[in-house]
C-alpha cells in the first residue's frame, strides 16, 4: 500500500529528528532551518536545495538533501525495478528502442506521484537514454540526437547518427531530482546493420625484423569495420623506389603476418587495410629497416662438415676439399651426432647407448663419457643457446643437461609409429622430429613449443613423405627432402608456403636421403649410405658429386653435423624493451622495464635471455651502460642533481644490438632540498622508504591490537585511521604521537596539503567534517554532503574532494558547496560493469 501524501509529509518533516540529523540540529535555530528544508523539499526537485529554498544555509541544506533522499527512495521503492528497453527496429545508423510503462504497479505508482498539488511534479518530469560500445570497455554516453515520445505509457526514443555494424548497449535515466536518478537494466546487445567499407584503420601493435629476409607485423581490428570483415590486404612497398615488394590479402584470423624472402638492410613500407564487403578501409602504415646479413669475418668461422660413419667420426673441410678422421673405436658404430659450436664440443651416441664429447679443439683433443642410456638412441641434438642435449628412441624424446644430468621426458610415442630424428630450434622456441608408422610406411613430420610438454601440445605438419630434415634458424625455415622425390623442398617453421629448393639440377643424386644440413646455402645429405655435396655455378646450375675420404678405404655414412656459426646462431633481439619506468633522486636513479616482446610465429620458448644497455642522457652527457645480468632492472648513480635526465634501455646478444625503447624523462630533486620519501604501512607498523627501494625504516610502532587502514601525511605529520574508527597523528620532527579529539566513527579520510584540512567520514552520521590542521584540532566543520563515504581522495589543486560509498562515485567542491556536487553513474547499482 502506498503512502498517502500526509503520510509522506509526516515522514518528511521527522528528517530533522531522525538519528543522523538529531546531532546535526542541537540549537533551535539549527533546527528551525533544518525544519524549513524539510517542509520545503519539493522546491529542490526541479533545481537545487540550496538555489531554490536556503540561501547558503547548510543546515537547511542538510534538511532539504535529506527529505529530498527520502522522497527519492519512496519513489525507487514504488518504481521498483524497471524492464530492460525493447528493440522496435533497427538501421545502419540508428536504432529506435522503447520502455514500456504499462504494468499496473507502475501506473498506481503515477497515479500517486501526482494525486497531490502538494507533489508539484510530471510522471518521471525527464527522461534520457544512454549507450556504450558492447564489445569495449568504455563509460556510459549520454545521447543529445535522440528523439523521445511517450505514448499508451510507453517511452519510444530514436538514437541516431551510430556506427554501422556496430553492437551497443542502452539505458534509460530517470531523472528524480537533481541528485536522485534511477537508471533500468541496460539492454541486451543490439547491433546496427552493415553498411560501407571500414571507416578506420588497423591498429598496428608491432613491426619486427627477426631476421634479414623477415619482417613480422602484429596488429588490432579497426574499432570500426562497418561490416564483417573478409580480408586483410598487405602491401610491402620499397621505400626507396615506392615499387610494391609484396601484396597480400590474408584471412582475419589471426591478426598477424610474417612476410618472408625480404632484403637485407632495406627500409620497406608496411601497409595493412581491413576489407569487407563493401570494400576497403584506410591504410596503417609503419616503416622498418630489415636487419642486416652477417658477414664471415675470417677464415676461423668457415663451414666444417662432420661425417658419422661406422665406427668413425670424419672432418671434412669443404673449402680445401680436405677431410681429418677425428674418432675410432673399434667394434662399434656411431648412431647419433650433434655439435655445439659456441663450446667447441661434438657430441655422439654409440650403438652401445654410450653418450660422448669430443673436444674439437685443433690443439688437444679429448673425449669424454657423459652417460650410458639403457634403451636404443636414434637421434640426437643440442640446444646451443639453453646448453641442453635432446636425446631420442624410437618411443620416446627427453632432454638433459650437456653433462647428462636433469633427465625431463618431453614426449612420448606410441607404436606403430616411431621417431626417426629428432631437431631443435632454440631460437624460435620449436623442437622438430618425424615419425614413421611401421604398420604403412608413412612418414610425418610433427613440431612442440620447447615450454608447452605433452602430446596434446604437438602440431602436426601437413606434408609427408619425408624422409629427413634439417632446420635454418637465421631463416626460419625447414629444408626437407621427400621419399621418390629428387629435389629437395623448403617450407616456413610451420609447414606453411612449400616450394622446391635448387631445382635447376643438371643430375640428381637426391634418394633414399637418411640426413642433411645445410651450409652456406648449399646442402650436403647421406643418400645411400654416401655423403653427397652440392656446388652452383654462375649460371644458378646445381651439380652434384659424392664427397671422397682419403683416409678411408670404404664406409657407410649415416649421421651429419654442420659444424658452422650459421647453423647455430645466436638470435638479435628485434622489439624494443617494454614499459620503461625510472625513479629519481637528487643523484641516482632506479631504471625498470620488461622485455622485448617475441614476434608472432615464435613459440614461448624462444630464446629471451637478453643483455640489456642502458642509455643515460642529459642536456651535457650521453652514457651508455652495458647490463651483462639479463636483469630488468638497473639502478644509475653519480647524476647531477637539479637535472633533467632521458633513459632508454636497448636489449643486445654477442651478435649484435636490438632496437632502443621509447624514452621515460625525469628530473632529478635539487640538492639541498629535503630528501622525499615513501610511506609504507603494515597492519600495525609505519615504515620510511627511500624513494629508490634501497633503505627501509622503522618509524612508529602503534603499540596496538587495532589494524592501520588508512595512512596520509601533511607537511611534518603523519596522519592515519584505526579499525576502531580513531585517527591518530605522528608529528616527525618532534617525535609526538596523539589521538585527534572528538573523533569517532571515522572509516576514510584524506588531506587537502594546500588547506591545511583532513577530511574524514563518520560512517554512522553519513556526515562528511574537515578539521584544521594547523589551527584548532578539535572542531570540526560539517559539509553539506549527506553521504556514508566508504573512501574519499583530494585534489588540492582543484579544490574538490572526491568519495565513493555503496553505490556511486560522487564528488563536490571542499568548501561544501553542493552546487559542485557531482554523482557518477559508473558503479554496480548504477549499471556500469
Amino acid at each position: 500500500m502506498y503512502l498517502t501524501v500526509w503520510q509522506l509529509l509526516l515522514t518528511l518533516l521527522t528528517c530533522c529528528f531522525a538519528s543522523d540529523i538529531t546531532k546535526l540540529c542541537r540549537k533551535r535555530c539549527d533546527t528551525d532551518l533544518c525544519l524549513h528544508g524539510c517542509e520545503n523539499w519539493q522546491q529542490a526537485l526541479g533545481s537545487s536545495c540550496r538555489h531554490g529554498l536556503c540561501q547558503n544555509s547548510s543546515f537547511c541544506e542538510m534538511g532539504c538533501r535529506a527529505a529530498v533522499g527520502i522522497y527519492a527512495n519512496l519513489v525507487q521503492d514504488c518504481l521498483g525495478t524497471l524492464e530492460p528497453v525493447g528493440l522496435k527496429s533497427v538501421t545502419n545508423s540508428s536504432v529506435t528502442v522503447t520502455l514500456s510503462l504499462s504494468n499496473e504497479t507502475l501506473s498506481h505508482c503515477l497515479q500517486w506521484l501526482n494525486m497531490s498539488s502538494f507533489i508539484q511534479v510530471q510522471p518521471l518530469p525527464l527522461i534520457h537514454i544512454q549507450w556504450r560500445f558492447a564489445a569495449r570497455p568504455n563509460t556510459w554516453q549520454v545521447d543529445t540526437t535522440s528523439h523521445i515520445t511517450f505514448l499508451n505509457q510507453t517511452y519510444e526514443i530514436v538514437i541516431t547518427n551510430l556506427q554501422p555494424y556496430t553492437e551497443y548497449l542502452f539505458r534509460f535515466v530517470l531523472l528524480i531530482s537533481q541528485y536522485y536518478k534511477i537508471v533500468n537494466e541496460k539492454s541486451l546487445p543490439i547491433a546496427t546493420l552493415p553498411y560501407g567499407a571500414p571507416s578506420s584503420s588497423p591498429s598496428i601493435t608491432s613491426v619486427s625484423s627477426p631476421a634479414p629476409n623477415i619482417v613480422d607485423i602484429l596488429w588490432n581490428a579497426p574499432k570500426f569495420t562497418n561490416g564483417q570483415l573478409v580480408a586483410y590486404s598487405i602491401e610491402i612497398f620499397s621505400h626507396a623506389s615506392s615499387n610494391i615488394v609484396m601484396s597480400k590479402n590474408i584471412p582475419t584470423e589471426p591478426t598477424k603476418f610474417t612476410a618472408y624472402n625480404l632484403e637485407g638492410n632495406t627500409t620497406y613500407r608496411v601497409s595493412i587495410k581491413a576489407v569487407n564487403l563493401f570494400g576497403e578501409g584506410p591504410s596503417a602504415f609503419f616503416v622498418i629497416t630489415t636487419q642486416s646479413q652477417i658477414k664471415v669475418s675470417d677464415g676461423s668461422n668457415l663451414p666444417h662438415l662432420i661425417v658419422a660413419a661406422d665406427n668413425k667420426i670424419y672432418d671434412y673441410d669443404k673449402n680445401n676439399y680436405s677431410n681429418e678422421m677425428l674418432w675410432n673405436k673399434p667394434n662399434i658404430s656411431v648412431i647419433a651426432l650433434s655439435v655445439h659450436y659456441k663450446r667447441n664440443c661434438i657430441y655422439y651416441v654409440d650403438n652401445q647407448g654410450v653418450f660422448y664429447r669430443l673436444n674439437y679443439s685443433s690443439v688437444h683433443r679429448s673425449t669424454d663419457i657423459i652417460k650410458n642410456f639403457s634403451t636404443t638412441i636414434v637421434s640426437i641434438d643440442i640446444d646451443w643457446l639453453n646448453d641442453l642435449v635432446y636425446v631420442a628412441s624410437t618411443t620416446q624424446i627427453e632432454q638433459f643437461t650437456l653433462e647428462g644430468d636433469w633427465c625431463k621426458k618431453i614426449i612420448s610415442v606410441n607404436s606403430p609409429r616411431l621417431v626417426k630424428q629428432i631437431k631443435i630450434d632454440p631460437v624460435h622456441g620449436y623442437l622438430f622430429w618425424n615419425e614413421v608408422n611401421t604398420q604403412n610406411g608413412s612418414l610425418n613430420l610433427l613440431r612442440q613449443d620447447t615450454c608447452r610438454h605433452g602430446n596434446t601440445s604437438v602440431h602436426h605438419f601437413n606434408i609427408s613423405d619425408v624422409t629427413a630434415f634439417t632446420v635454418e634458424p637465421y631463416a626460419a625455415k625447414l629444408h626437407y627432402s621427400k621419399k621418390d622425390k629428387t629435389v629437395f623442398f623448403s617450407s616456413h617453421l610451420d609447414g606453411t608456403d612449400e616450394e622446391e629448393e635448387h631445382s635447376n639440377i643438371q643430375q640428381s643424386l637426391i634418394n633414399n636421403v637418411t640426413s642433411m644440413v645445410l651450409m652456406n646455402s648449399l646442402f650436403y645429405w647421406i643418400s645411400n649410405g654416401f655423403v653427397i655435396e652440392e656446388y652452383v655455378d654462375a649460371e644458378d646450375k646445381y651439380y652434384h658429386n659424392q664427397v671422397w675420404f682419403t683416409t678411408a678405404d670404404h664406409m657407410t655414412a649415416n649421421q651429419l653435423a654442420a659444424f658452422y656459426f650459421m647453423a647455430q646462431p645466436i638470435p638479435v633481439p628485434s622489439t624494443t624493451p617494454q614499459n620503461v619506468q625510472a625513479v629519481v633522486s637528487d643523484e641516482s636513479a632506479a631504471i625498470t622495464w620488461n622485455p622485448p616482446v617475441l614476434p608472432s610465429y615464435y613459440g614461448s620458448g624462444a630464446y629471451n635471455a637478453w643483455q640489456y644497455k642502458v642509455h643515460v642522457t642529459s642536456n651535457t652527457t650521453t652514457n651508455q651502460i652495458p647490463q651483462s645480468t639479463g636483469a630488468t632492472y638497473y639502478d644509475v648513480h653519480n647524476l647531477t642533481s637539479n637535472t633533467l635526465y632521458s633513459f632508454q634501455v636497448q636489449a643486445y646478444s654477442d651478435w649484435g644490438d636490438g632496437p632502443l625503447s621509447d624514452t621515460f624523462s625525469s628530473t632529478t630533486f635539487p640538492k639541498d632540498s629535503t630528501k622525499p620519501y615513501l610511506v609504507m604501512v603494515s597492519d600495525k607498523q609505519i615504515y620510511r622508504v627511500s624513494v629508490l627501494g634501497d633503505r627501509v625504516m622503522p618509524t612508529i610502532n602503534q603499540n596496538s591490537n587495532y589494524k592501520i587502514t588508512d595512512l596520509s601525511w601533511f607537511e611534518d605529520v603523519l596522519l592515519w585511521i584505526r579499525a576502531d574508527d580513531t585517527m591518530f597523528m605522528y608529528n616527525t620532527t618532534s617525535n609526538m604521537t596523539v589521538q585527534l579529539p572528538g573523533i569517532h566513527g571515522c572509516n576514510a579520510f584524506d588531506v587537502d596539503w594546500l588547506g591545511g584540512y583532513v577530511y574524514w567520514s563518520d560512517i554512522t552520521r553519513k556526515m562528511i567534517y574537515k578539521s584544521s590542521l594547523i589551527k584548532n584540532l578539535s572542531t570540526h566543520e560539517r559539509l553539506a554532503y549527506h553521504t556514508a563515504a566508504n573512501d574519499i581522495a583530494i585534489d588540492s589543486v582543484s579544490a574538490h574532494i572526491y568519495w565513493t560509498t555503496k553505490h556511486s562515485v560522487e564528488a563536490g567542491g571542499l568548501n561544501g558547496d553542493t552546487d559542485s556536487h557531482v554523482v557518477y553513474h559508473n558503479v554496480d547499482n548504477y549499471g556500469m560493469d
